[in-house]
């Protein structure tokens, strides 16, 4: 149901700039995570970093959400 809010109502230009970095930093995490699985060197540290991120990727949408 919240994903449905935030599809169907356009960002404003102020949630735009936040927005945009978070994607980069996900798609940078998602880059570092494929290069170390192709290259065989997945590890439990890699897992841990990727969900780290993650966890505070969603806190900050959070905090520019409200």
């Amino acid at each position: 149901m919240r994903l449905e809010v935030y599809t169907t109502i356009p960002p404003t230009p102020m949630m735009m700039d936040p927005i945009i970095k978070i994607m980069i930093e996900l798609l940078s995490v998602l880059a570092l995570a494929t290069k170390q699985i192709k290259q065989g060197r997945i590890s439990e540290c890699t897992v841990r970093y990727t969900l780290l991120c993650s966890m505070c990727h969603r806190e900050i949408f959070k905090d520019v959400v409200g």
